[in-house]
């Protein structure tokens, strides 16, 4: 059986306080510890754009903690607090550095404090500090309480809402089973065995993804067509234009967001050339910032869509996901730029279609949902026949035909068939 990753869920019981002297000794806690990071640790990195970076990458430097934890305990702040505080840093950095917070340092804004795992006793159902008070921990989310706790601190957070205090712990659920212990590569072949396949192909204007069926065909448009207001062809079946599901709603408001984002970004760049003031060159990291965070939840939401796609076009009945079959594009852009015919907008176009992007997210969610994937090589796929082979020649608009056998069809659907049918000939050839 083949090994599949892991999956973070997060348990939030509810930590019970039952004397007044114990809650304030425990908001005392928590105002300590948001004090430190505020006032020391996270004012001494943010201040740093550089510093910064380096903590989002690789975590604080071994001098850095050392002279941070010194300067702690040289204020009379307890160890365990000083350690809890220093280690919750780097998620608060990560975390300023990748959402769209605004603000020119991070800051810690909810009350909390970090306890070690070794204090909580799931048996028992208490936790207990060292030389301080024990609390009652009751609750907690079903699903994965039973499961381990990954990190070797855990945080307890105040909740003014409801005047309460939880624990936030992340367990590991290992990767359920697949069913008779089946290996990926058995569920590979026999699915391209019964022809449950999922071609992708990947556009400047959108991506589709079918199985040589017209009326099964999704299409989806890219950032691309957002920022220069284009639209995919409504001939076919075009996924976010007349349909009223979950998943392309949410992709319509981050299209929209990433099209004012960037119009703002470019009239910017236009009014200040050259050296920019330093708040002008603050908007715009801002700015391309939150691009940058929208562009991975945009790319998530569909390869989200795309693996769903692919376990629902295969058998429910035998728990069989259809084979999803990505086109072998690397070192593409590379070769566009290399080559001297290829006139500019054409270059800039491939660039600008973040292919590699969305098949990393199809890859890590194919593999944690266990649907198998293909690699295919996608030359002569939108201008070969798929039903004798011959050259295609153009016709009107993304259409073309075929002069010998007359077949017609738009080019992206024409690459779909191909690419099915190639990874069809691998039941054969490598199989």
């Amino acid at each position: 059986m083949e090994k599949l990753d892991a999956v973070p869920c997060h348990d939030f019981p509810r930590v019970v306080v039952e004397k007044p002297e114990d809650r304030d000794w425990l908001l005392t806690r928590m105002k300590e510890t948001k004090w430190v990071l505020n006032e020391v640790v996270l004012k001494t990195i943010s201040s740093d754009r550089k510093l910064a970076d380096k903590v989002d990458k690789e975590g604080i430097p071994k001098d850095l903690y050392n002279e941070l934890f010194s300067t702690l305990i040289g204020y009379g702040t307890p160890d365990w607090i000083a350690e809890g505080a220093l280690r919750g840093a780097v998620t608060i950095i990560r975390q300023w550095r990748r959402t769209l917070r605004k603000g020119k340092r991070a800051k810690a804004r909810t009350l909390r404090v970090y306890v070690k795992k070794e204090w909580y006793h799931p048996e028992t159902g208490y936790l207990e500090f060292p030389g301080g008070p024990k609390f009652r921990v009751v609750g907690g989310n079903p699903k994965c309480k039973n499961y381990p706790i990954v990190s070797e601190w855990i945080m307890v957070v105040y909740n003014p809402n409801y005047d309460a205090f939880y624990l936030d712990i992340v367990r590991e659920i290992p990767p359920k089973g697949r069913k008779l212990n089946t290996p990926l590569s058995y569920i590979l072949k026999l699915a391209l065995k019964r022809g449950y396949i999922l071609g992708t192909d990947h556009n400047v204007p959108y991506t589709v993804v079918g199985n040589g069926r017209k009326e099964l065909e999704r299409r989806y448009p890219t950032l691309y067509t957002a920022i220069n207001g284009l639209e995919p062809d409504r001939s076919s079946s075009v996924l976010c234009y007349g349909s009223s599901s979950k998943v392309c709603d949410t992709l319509e408001k981050l299209r929209d967001r990433y099209s004012r984002l960037y119009g703002a970004l470019v009239e910017l760049l236009a009014k200040y050339p050259g050296d920019k003031p330093r708040g002008v060159r603050r908007r715009i990291e801002l700015i391309r910032r939150k691009m940058s965070v929208i562009d991975r939840q945009y790319t998530r939401e569909i390869a989200k869509d795309i693996v769903n796609y692919a376990m629902a076009l295969g058998s429910s009945m035998e728990g069989l996901p259809a084979v999803i079959v990505l086109e072998d594009l690397r070192g593409l852009s590379v070769r566009i730029k290399e080559d001297s015919d290829k006139p500019k907008a054409v270059k800039e176009k491939v660039s600008n279609m973040a292919y590699s992007k969305l098949d990393k997210q199809i890859i890590a969610l194919a593999k944690l949902n266990g649907v198998p994937y293909v690699f295919v090589d996608p030359k002569g796929t939108s201008t070969t026949c798929p039903r004798c082979g011959a050259k295609l020649v153009e016709v009107g608009y993304r259409r073309l035909r075929c002069p010998v056998c007359g077949f017609e069809e738009d080019r992206d659907t024409i690459a779909i068939m191909n690419l099915v049918k190639r990874a069809k000939s691998l039941l054969s050839s490598s199989l």
